[in-house]
């Protein structure tokens, strides 16, 4: 699966963000750099519109563009993670965002984070890519 993960604070400033592509994906990427940034950050008004009337924190696919879907989930922060993803399979994507809430709310737990900064932390960047790995490589 290749896939693009962001972290939107609620005044829709990036937080965070990673990329997961398979090396064949690499060579087409060029032309494509900003584009996965477009559709996520697109995304956000549907996944405002969700928020409101779903009970749950996970919003599951909120927008679809060519062959990519935009998955969401809510932050108790009320931050927005935003997945892009070629492959749909909601139970893993629903898990790689409940252990990375995880972690996020570790991290901004921190006294020394500043709420709505860009998370920049090494080893925050490398948990995710390894909860990257075990659910969404499968």
């Amino acid at each position: 699966m290749n896939a693009y993960f962001a972290i939107v604070a609620r005044e829709d400033n990036p937080l965070f963000e990673a990329e997961f592509f398979r090396p064949d994906y690499l060579t087409k990427l060029e032309n494509e750099k900003c584009l996965h940034q477009f559709i996520a950050h697109a995304a956000l008004d549907m996944v405002d519109a969700l928020m409101w009337t779903n009970n749950g924190l996970y919003l599951k696919v909120v927008d679809r563009y060519a062959e990519w879907f935009v998955s969401a989930f809510i932050a108790t922060t009320g931050d927005r993670f935003l997945l892009l993803h070629d492959v749909r399979n909601e139970d893993s994507v629903r898990q790689f965002f409940s252990e990375a809430h995880e972690l996020y709310v570790k991290y901004t737990v921190n006294p020394f984070y500043k709420n709505g900064s860009p998370v920049q932390s090494g080893s925050f960047e490398v948990k995710i890519r390894l909860l990257a790995k075990r659910f969404l490589e499968k």
